[in-house]
């Protein structure tokens, strides 16, 4: 995953205002196809939780199956 594919996932999501189950699809396949590997990547998450206020009821799911 190269860093700046991350990065502007989450600035699109933030300018959106809200995760749809296609980001949450997008992040599973394309940006995170092999989960959450680092520190960084981690921040990243839970900064869109904590600023997305509409998201997908799977985002829920995702980020609980993600936690350590």
């Amino acid at each position: 995953m190269e860093r700046s594919d991350l990065s502007e996932f989450v600035q699109q999501v933030i300018s959106r205002g809200r995760i749809t189950y296609g980001d949450i699809k997008r992040l599973q396949r394309k940006v995170l196809p092999d989960g959450v590997m680092t520190r960084e990547e981690a921040e990243a998450l839970l900064i869109l939780d904590r600023t997305v206020e509409r998201m997908d009821p799977t985002w829920a799911a995702y980020t609980k199956s993600r936690s350590c």
